[in-house]
């Protein structure tokens, strides 16, 4: 409610400012059947809410309001990152960020396989951090 909203309120003699109570559809998402279910699927901890979304027919907010408030479940990002790499190890990646930037800026078919020092380097698509989430308790 905003200032202006508030003083009409009082200028009409209304006294408690927050808010009235508002009948509304209750939630049939929030039951038992729907919090076993979304325990069991769980146990593959890389599941994504939108897989859960789809195996239940029940919206995301109530699929996060159950994970979070009824199993106690939190998000854990994670992403791994090498701090001792051989100076092959090195190189290639150079050589994979190096080709990785000209298929950026030309998408061509050729630039799919990028040759190095006697090494084939294959460019691909690593897991983002959003997609590397896990649900842990």
């Amino acid at each position: 409610m905003t200032i202006y909203n508030w003083f009409a309120e009082i200028k009409r003699g209304r006294v408690n400012l927050s808010d009235k109570f508002r009948d509304g559809r209750p939630s049939t998402a929030l039951n038992n059947k729907n919090i076993d279910a979304v325990r069991r699927i769980i146990t593959d901890r890389h599941v994504t809410n939108h897989e859960i979304q789809v195996s239940l027919h029940i919206c995301i907010s109530q699929i996060k309001s159950i994970l979070c408030k009824n199993l106690d479940m939190k998000k854990l990002c994670s992403r791994w990152i090498l701090h001792n790499l051989h100076e092959i190890q090195k190189t290639d990646r150079v050589t994979g960020r190096n080709a990785y930037q000209i298929k950026r800026r030309a998408s061509n078919l050729i630039w799919n396989i990028a040759t190095g020092y006697k090494t084939w380097i294959y460019c691909y698509d690593l897991k983002t951090k959003q997609q590397s989430t896990i649900w842990v308790s």
